[in-house]
């Protein structure tokens, strides 16, 4: 049987609920129980818009959510379906051409994108959902919550509050990941579970309180790598949306 990385983060906020997963230079932060809390949540939320295993669910938010960006990740995961790690540097032509390959049939993104993502959406045959974050000057949640956008229409996401996952296999995609297109078209490389839980075996909750910092933008491998690995490892991720060496 597989591990996956939602197992790891299951296991994780059993045993430290309170200790902070990850926290944003200069910004908020987030515990583990509210990592699994709000990712169980979303991927219930995904489930009722009809998302199913194997869909293609992007996720194209700004540096500066990269809270929502985990939480959307674990929650695309725990939905069983498929992450389309999307680049927000993409001209509208580019990101349209990717989306239409990958097939994706939601988007998960932020206030100041779902304006293009809604528009590069029209034309796609596969789009469903555009699943936007609340913007923080309009509500009182955290810079983790997807607030609203994580209640299914019936109310069920939000009721539900049980360990939550779509049993997959190893051979299952779990991502895929777009090449940069330097030299041609971007290719898309398929990742599956058994080769995407970088520490694999069972869990082992761990928890020593240092930091891994790192500002690689998280559409990238890099980027992707740094979301579970600090976890695995029994550190605090931080997270510096724009580098700056200063700082």
């Amino acid at each position: 049987m597989t591990t996956l990385f939602t197992d790891h983060l299951r296991a994780q906020s059993t045993a430290f609920s309170d200790k902070v997963a990850y926290r944003i230079v200069d910004g908020c932060e987030m515990t583990f129980a509210q990592w699994e809390a709000e990712s169980k949540r979303l991927a219930r939320s995904l489930i009722c818009m009809g998302v199913e295993k194997g869909d293609r669910v992007a996720l194209y938010l700004r540096a500066e959510e990269a809270l929502r960006f985990m939480v959307g990740y674990a929650a695309v995961h725990k939905a069983g379906a498929v992450a389309i790690l999307t680049s927000t540097r993409l001209p509208d032509a580019e990101l349209e051409r990717l989306l239409e390959h990958a097939e994706v049939k939601a988007i998960l993104t932020d206030s100041e994108l779902s304006s293009l993502a809604h528009q590069v959406t029209v034309d796609l045959a596969s789009a469903r959902h555009v699943v936007v974050a609340p913007e923080p000057s309009q509500t009182t949640c955290p810079r983790w919550s997807w607030g609203e956008a994580a209640v299914g229409d019936d109310g069920s996401a939000e009721a539900d509050t049980s360990t939550f996952q779509v049993p997959v296999t190893g051979e299952d995609l779990a991502d895929i990941l777009y090449t940069s297109g330097t030299t041609g078209t971007p290719k898309g490389v398929a990742v599956r579970h058994r080769t995407a839980v970088l520490i694999p075996g069972e869990p082992r909750p761990s928890y020593s309180g240092h930091c891994w910092l790192h500002a690689s933008p998280l559409f990238t491998f890099a980027g992707l790598g740094f979301v579970y690995t600090p976890m695995q490892l029994g550190l605090c991720g931080v997270y510096q949306p724009r580098f700056d060496a200063g700082r």
